[in-house]
């Protein structure tokens, strides 16, 4: 930052040095056109922001430091103290110039992503699962996860899929078995639960077979050691209405020969 300071004009400093607000368009347009044209100025600028360079605080030592932290803190279940831990590091962890030559800032949104879902935080698990495939598309356990959390929240289509994906680039044969796993037990769920335009209750409707409601006839009928009473000549599936009782005047009428202090036992 000297080096650019003292290539500056010193009419140029003077100018900057005393004016006032008002002149404060002036100057500054006078100063931005001498530093646009100067190679020095857009070094010094690569470097400030040259994340392997760490001039903008960004320190992968450092960030990789917290990053163990936040693990043993996840091992030994103290998530909120993990959750500190990888944001720390997230702040001083550099991102490579095309996203893929370093695996560190991803993992990092994938630990903290696994940590929130401990914690129960989903929407916010899922953002920084986001976060990590948008800076490394090709690192599967942020498919993973994401699937993982989809699963949770019930999106069981998207967590399909993105399981799917991430079996698709995991090369540990454990890998591959865990998610098949994962994805045998999805297929066991119930798979219209918060799909759009679909509720619960009809998922459980489309399952069912409409069926006729089953006619039961009963026919009075009388025997000497149970004297009068009704039965059904048909097979009665359980759990059936059979019979709604009348008042005796309708019941009488309808069978006339039973007659009143009858007892009406029901033999099925």
């Amino acid at each position: 930052m000297e080096r650019l300071k003292s290539a500056v004009p010193a009419d140029i400093r003077r100018a900057v040095g005393e004016g006032t607000t008002r002149d404060l368009p002036s100057t500054t347009s006078l100063l931005l056109a001498f530093l646009d044209d100067l190679p020095l100025f857009h070094q010094v600028i690569g470097e400030l922001t040259d994340p392997e360079l760490a001039l903008c605080r960004k320190d992968k030592g450092r960030a990789a430091e917290l990053k163990g932290r936040g693990n043993a803190c996840f091992s030994r279940r103290e998530f909120e103290q993990a959750l500190g831990f990888y944001s720390q590091a997230l702040r001083y962890a550099p991102i490579s110039s095309d996203g893929t030559d370093d695996i560190l800032v991803p993992a990092l949104y994938v630990n903290r992503a696994s940590t929130m879902h401990k914690l129960g935080l989903l929407e916010e698990c899922l953002r920084d699962c986001d976060r990590a495939i948008s800076v490394s598309p090709n690192y599967a356990k942020a498919w993973y996860r994401r699937g993982m959390v989809n699963a949770s929240l019930k999106n069981y289509s998207s967590a399909m899929h993105d399981l799917e994906v991430a079996l698709s680039m995991e090369v540990t044969s454990s890998g591959k078995s865990n998610i098949e796993q994962e994805l045998k037990l999805i297929l066991l769920k119930p798979q219209c639960v918060n799909e759009v335009g679909r509720s619960s209750g009809d998922c459980k409707d489309a399952g069912l077979a409409h069926t006729e409601p089953h006619k039961v006839v009963l026919e009075c009928i009388a025997t000497p050691n149970k004297g009068r009473g009704m039965t059904s000549p048909n097979d009665i599936p359980p759990t059936s209405l059979i019979h709604v009782e009348d008042p005796l005047a309708a019941l009488y009428a309808d069978y006339p020969e039973i007659l009143p202090g009858d007892s009406l036992p029901l033999l099925l």
